[in-house]
Order: C-alpha cells, then structure tokens, then sequence
C-alpha cells in the first residue's frame, strides 16, 4: 500500500473510531435521559389528554342535563303523566316518554340510561341502552322507594356525580330537579366510562377510584404496596402482587373522587425497548453507512479528482496531448469514465484547432472578396484621371510618368495579400493619392494630418483612409469646387486597453439622411444594392478584424468619419514593403 492511500486509510479509520466513540456517549446520554424524563413526559402527554377530552365529555353531560329539562317543560307526554286521570293514558305516555328517551341516548354513546322520577305521583320512567344498565335503573327504582331522602334538596344541590355499588358492578350516577318536582337522573356503568378514558389515552390500563379523603373507593385490582417513584412529574410506582403499574392521576370534573390510571410497567418497558432497539439500529447503520461512503468518495472520487487536477494543469500549461493512466484496481466505470474525459478533450482540441482554421480561411476569402471589390474601383477612379488628363492636353512626358509611377505603387498596396498596416504607411498613401488628383484638379483639393505621432505604428486595415479619401474626390472635388480633407488621430484609454481614434473630415456636401441613417446602424443590415460599395467595404473589412471597433458617421460642415479601435503595435516589418521603398 501506498503511503498516500495509507495515510487515507488511517483517516478513514480515525474518522469511524471517533463517530463510534461519540454513538457510546450519545447512548448513554440518551438512555439516562429517557430513564428520567421520559416517563414524565409520557405522564404529562397522558395528562394533557384527559384534561382536554374531560372538558368535552364535561359540556356534553351538561348538554344532556339540559335536554332532561327540556324535556320536563315541553314534553306532551310528561304534561299527560302528571295530570291526567287516565291510567290507559299513562301507560301510553310512559311508554311514549320512555322510547323518547332511549332516542335522546343514541346522541350520547357514553351514558348507559336516564330516568324522570314524578315525585308526587310517584311514577318512574326509566330509559337503558343495555342489559347492566336496566339493571342499574331498577337498584335505582329500589333506593327511591327504601330512601326518601332520595329526592331531598340536600342531594339534589350536590352537582357532581355518585359512584354505586349494583350487584357486584360500580356505576356512576346523577340526580337533578328538573321541572315542576320531576327529578331527572343519568347513570352509566364505571367500566364504560372508564373505558373512555383508554380511548382517550390509547393505552390498556387499570383504575383506582379515590375519596375526596384520600381513602380506597374503588380498585380494578388488588393493591398490596405503594411506594414512591422519583422522577419528573412526583409519579408513583404501584405494585399489586408481583406486577408493578406506574400510577397517572387523573382528576375529572364530574365526580368527587379522583381517578388514578394505571399502565402496567411491561407495557411502558416495552416501548422504551423497541425506542432503545430502534436508536441502537440507526446508530450502527449510521456508522456502517458514513464509513462506507467514506471509502467510497477515496476510491471513486478522490483519486479520479486527482486525476482530473492534473488534466486542469496541462490545459494551464497548454499541452494539447493529454494522457490520463488509470490503475488497474478503480472499477470499470470509472475507467470508461477517464477514458471518455480523455476522448472528449483531444476532440475538444482538434475541434478547436479546426475552428480557427476555418474562421482564418472563411476571414481571408472575405477580406480577399473585399479587396477585389476594392481595387478595380480604385483603378478605374485611375485610369479615368490619366483619360481626362489626356483629353485636356495639358499632359507631358514627365507628368504621365509621375502619374504612372504614383498609379503603380497604388495598385502594388492595394493588390497587397497585407491585411494590416501602419499608420504611418495609410496616411503616405492618402498624400499619395491626393497629390495624384490634384494634378487632374490643381488647386480644388488639400490633404492635412495632425495627431499624436507616438500612435503612428498602430496597425490599421489597408485602404481604410484611402477609401474615404476616394469617396470624397468622387462625390465633391470639382473644377471650381475647394474640398479640404483633414485627417486627426489620437490615443485614449478604455478600460485596462489603449485605443485610438482616427477621424476622416471633408468640407464637401456631407452624407445623404439615409447613407447616415444606415451606416449608423451597420450591424442591422446588409449591402445588396451595389451603392457605396467603398464605405460599405471599409467598415465591414473593420468589423471583421476588430469585432469591437466602432464606426461613426455624422455631417459636420461636410462628412466626418470616425474609427475607434483597439491600439495594436506593429511588432515586424518587412523592409521591402517599408513607406518609400517603392
């Protein structure tokens, strides 16, 4: 093994020996915390249940309360009962209240019955749901009939429920004056209601029923020992033989004596143990998961990173030929993954070798299209100067010969394969070709160029000046017309780049609106009509090499003409293309 792959190996290893280290703590925090809060948690959740749901259950005997009432003060059949003569009518009404009654339960699944007690006339009128429950309404029928105190104001005034012993089953019940000494009740068996507090709290448990005093009233179970649990919460652990229950009070407020629940410990020992089992599972898996992608990014993503780094600093050092060697123990798709990078970036470099080609050679058939556009233009313009210089007479040997010279070192720059040229150069032949038609026009035309000389090896598009300059002879210099060309050039900064601005200025007729109008938005539109195919070519021969440069046309007492682009120095020049080596 390397001592690289060795190192990583041992960080691997650090890393994992630490996340289990901290798992132990973490395990240890967590089962203590659970041990001492837990179950007060548990205790106050279960709290928070029965607290809200004996708010509701609480309104809605007191809805049943009031429907009783109700029913004592607009029922026909109470009113029949009370009043009536008739013992067939009564037996009808009993029988008619009793259906209604029943009814009026099916809205109120938790009470087991009711009962309308007719005091004077000593008529009863039970209602039941269930067979414990008719039962429940006789032992009520009895204590009317063995204790007349049954319906003394004294346990009328009590508001909260009773809890009674019938033949071996506890119920609760409650009495009330209704209307016009009718004595309402409700009764439900202590099992059912207790069964809706496990509804409510969704665990199976046991009940104690206390008095007001603290005394034992009632148990589902057998007690034989209690004994304090320490905890959050002041619990109690209550143990009934060999079993153990943790104790929950819960205080209701529709009866005197209080209600503890109790949840037997394995139950609770069996949650805690699945949430132990579960912690433990996520633990180990956490640790098995972290270790195992921590192998996986050094073998599958590191390395090929590395790899990866190295190609970053052959493309910084521009080597084009790019070799990537994979070891053989990297799976397979990792190789076919390098391998295809490899691939994609040699093409990459052919494409872009291929590219530039094409654009240089698409550029140089473009620039040479322009160029044969341009120079016949140029000759003709020539040879039409020797014509009328011909026909006029005033020619001699020596003139001719001066013309022929100045025209053959004009076709020898503009039949140039140059691109670019100083200048310095542009401007000699701009004089050049001024001097040649004043000779055509004496006096009707003047050349001057002023600037910063510092600039005059900037590197300009051949013929860019000498075109304006064409174009301002054709269209203003007359025979009794003065035109003055004047040429400014100058250097400012841009940026972080130097360029420089070349203004080409006559004092002839200016721009057409709509030769300005159209140059002015050169990049919108294409030459097709064949007119002034000079300026046309000059500007788009500019936009060709400098794709930033820019071009202004405007009338200013005749035609100006500005360039603006990058300052670029020439770095070689060939001696025999040198101004004056012709």
């Amino acid at each position: 093994m390397k001592k690289r792959d060795y190192s990583i190996f041992m960080l691997v290893y650090v890393v994992s020996s630490v996340l289990f280290f901290v798992y132990v703590l973490f395990s240890a925090f967590l089962f203590s915390y659970i041990s001492s809060s837990g179950l007060a948690k548990i205790h106050d959740e279960l709290e928070n249940t029965i607290a809200a749901n004996d708010a509701n259950l609480y309104s809605r005997l007191v809805d049943l309360e009031e429907l009783l009432t109700g029913i004592c003060y607009r029922n026909t059949d109470v009113n029949e009962l009370k009043y009536s003569e008739n013992e067939t009518q009564k037996v009808h009404s009993i029988v008619n209240l009793q259906n209604f009654l029943k009814n009026c339960l099916k809205g109120f699944s938790f009470i087991d019955g009711c009962f309308l007690y007719f005091v004077e006339e000593e008529i009863y009128v039970p209602a039941s749901s269930t067979q414990m429950a008719a039962q429940i309404a006789e032992r009520i029928r009895r204590d009317i009939v063995d204790h007349p105190f049954f319906a003394d104001e004294a346990s009328l005034e009590s508001s909260n429920w009773e809890i009674v012993q019938v033949d071996g089953s506890w119920c609760a019940t409650k009495r009330m004056r209704t209307y016009n000494g009718i004595i309402g009740g409700l009764f439900v068996e202590l099992d059912h209601l207790l069964q809706e507090l496990t509804d409510m709290t969704g665990v199976s448990c046991e009940y104690i029923l206390k008095n007001p005093d603290g005394s034992l009233h009632h148990s589902t179970i057998d007690i034989t020992e209690r004994y304090e649990f320490y905890g959050k919460g002041n619990m109690q652990k209550l143990k009934a033989g060999n079993e153990e229950f943790y104790v929950f009070p819960a205080a209701v407020s529709y009866l005197d004596q209080e209600i503890e629940i109790l949840i037997h410990k394995s139950s609770m020992a069996t949650d805690m143990s699945l949430m132990y089992l579960y912690l433990v599972t996520f633990l180990v898996l956490l640790i098995f998961f972290v270790t195992l992608i921590l192998l996986i990014f050094k073998q599958m993503l590191l390395n090929p990173f590395r790899q990866l780094k190295n190609v970053n600093q052959q493309v910084h050092t521009e080597e084009t030929a790019l070799t990537i060697t994979i070891p053989k123990t990297y799976c397979r798709e990792i190789n076919d993954s390098i391998e295809a990078l490899e691939y994609m970036y040699n093409k990459s470099i052919v494409s872009q070798h291929e590219y530039i080609l094409e654009r240089n050679e698409r550029i140089k058939l473009e620039m040479s299209k322009l160029k044969s556009q341009i120079s016949p233009h140029f000759l003709i313009n020539c040879l039409f100067v020797l014509q009328n210089l011909s026909e006029s007479g005033h020619g001699d040997s020596e003139i001719f010969n001066g013309l022929i010279q100045t025209l053959s070192e004009h076709l020898r720059y503009s039949l140039s394969d140059r691109v670019l040229v100083d200048l310095k150069e542009e401007l000699y032949y701009v004089g050049n070709y001024v001097r040649f038609t004043q000779m055509h026009y004496p006096f009707s035309i003047t050349c001057e160029s002023s600037g910063d000389d510092t600039i005059l090896d900037a590197q300009v598009p051949i013929l860019l000046l000498l075109m304006l300059t064409e174009n301002t002879v054709k269209y203003n210099v007359q025979i009794e017309k003065k035109v003055k060309i004047e040429i400014s050039y100058r250097r400012y900064q841009k940026g972080e780049t130097s360029w420089i601005c070349l203004i080409h200025r006559d004092t002839g007729y200016g721009f057409p609106e709509e030769v300005l109008e159209r140059y002015n938005a050169f990049d919108e539109w294409e030459q097709t009509d064949g007119s002034h195919i000079g300026l046309y070519n000059v500007i788009k021969r500019l936009k060709f090499l400098a794709s930033d440069a820019q071009v202004l046309l405007y009338n200013a007492q005749g035609a100006v003409v500005e360039f603006h682009m990058p300052y670029v120095k020439a770095e070689i020049k060939c001696d025999d293309e040198s101004v004056g080596g012709r």
